[in-house]
């Protein structure tokens, strides 16, 4: 195997990783993820601008509901030697914490941006939008 697909291959496992932590609503794996200077790019929200904002928007979406989603991987291209992008698109379920009640079916698609830091690869950048259409 050549040097390039056992990269994939790790990015391909960061992925797995992320959805079962996000899943788990475990903070600190999901947070480990990430490289200090990264960048998460929400729908309809404001970026968050390195862990600490990435841990408390984290704290704030867990405080509120619980996610069971799968990621499942479309492309992961490796563009240099320490950067990675990958797309996927994820379905699931929501939980709202209030009432225990479920929330809308996830229907997303992502980009992810991924940096070798200290030899291993963390997220440096992360956007996603649904692909649901919207309700009225």
């Amino acid at each position: 195997m050549n040097k390039d697909k056992k990269e994939i291959e790790k990015i391909a496992d960061i992925l797995e990783v992320y959805g079962k932590t996000i899943s788990q609503s475990d903070l600190e794996s999901l947070v480990n993820l990430y490289a200090e200077d990264a960048v998460l790019l929400p729908q309809y929200g404001l970026a968050s601008v390195g862990v600490p904002a990435i841990r408390k928007a984290y704290q704030v979406a867990f405080a509120t509901f619980k996610l069971n989603v799968v990621f499942i991987v479309d492309e992961i291209r490796q563009v240099a030697p320490e950067w990675i992008f990958a797309r996927s698109h994820s379905t699931g379920t929501v939980i709202l914490n209030v009432n225990g009640q479920n929330g809308p079916v996830i229907a997303n698609q992502e980009l992810w941006i991924f940096q070798n830091v200290n030899r291993a690869w963390k997220i440096a950048r992360y956007c996603f939008t649904t692909t649901n259409p919207p309700r009225v």
